[in-house]
């Protein structure tokens, strides 16, 4: 997969834990085998500003799974004083209030829509054709059945982006 930072202040950097979840059996003090998670191994991909990079596609999967909460906010905006300052007419202040809810975001996709990351080359999907038809037709996208296996990865990354 092809990766590009279009930042031109500052690098991009992710963490990918490549042992995410994997138990190993132990036996604890009293003699019982337990399931143990292993300690985190993780690799961190360093992309510089204005640079491209080629990251393995299991390291970039690794990266990409996760999800992050985020609270919603909605801001009030008071004038507190009646002076100008410059082109600016008064003095406000900013009141930001928790609406209660929660948004899940993927930080990554964030960073692409922003423009500050461009996702050249896809990593290659690990579907069969069968599965990726089905995840096309989901979206409501009608597929001829007679498509060929191109067509349908293309279609494919269409709908995954």
């Amino acid at each position: 997969m092809k990766l590009r930072n279009d930042r031109s202040h500052a690098a991009l950097q992710f963490i990918a834990y490549t042992n995410r979840g994997v138990q190993t059996d132990h036996i604890n003090k009293l003699g019982k085998a337990v399931k143990v998670q292993e300690k985190p191994q993780y690799e961190i991909i360093f992309v510089p500003a204005q640079h491209t990079v080629i990251i393995d596609d299991e390291l970039w999967n690794a990266v990409d799974t996760g999800k992050v909460k985020r609270k919603i906010y909605t801001t009030e905006r008071t004038k507190i004083a009646n002076l100008t300052q410059g082109k600016k007419q008064g003095i406000f202040k900013n009141t930001h209030t928790w609406t209660g809810e929660y948004k899940y975001i993927c930080p990554i996709q964030e960073l692409v829509d922003r423009g500050e990351m461009t996702i050249i080359e896809r990593p290659k999907s690990t579907l069969t054709p069968e599965d990726m038809r089905t995840v096309v037709e989901a979206t409501g996208m009608k597929l001829p059945k007679d498509s060929t296996k191109d067509y349908i990865e293309q279609m494919y990354e269409l709908v995954r982006k």
